[in-house]
């Protein structure tokens, strides 16, 4: 579950990375996690979710 002092550091770190690096490119906030993510009012926040179904799809069952 993602909350609001989540989201803050989440959002600290998006806008300090972009002026340290002094880029105006799209930064994209991903979580990688086993489970998922509980959806509440800060999840939507996230750019994109990665589970561990995500990264280990077997495209060749035998």
């Amino acid at each position: 579950m993602v909350t609001g002092s989540d989201d803050e550091a989440l959002r600290r770190k998006r806008y300090d990375y972009q002026r340290v690096m002094g880029t105006r490119n799209t930064t994209y906030i991903t979580l990688v996690t086993p489970y998922g993510v509980i959806q509440n009012s800060y999840a939507g926040n996230l750019d994109s979710v990665l589970t561990g179904d995500d990264l280990f799809y077997n495209t060749n069952p035998a």
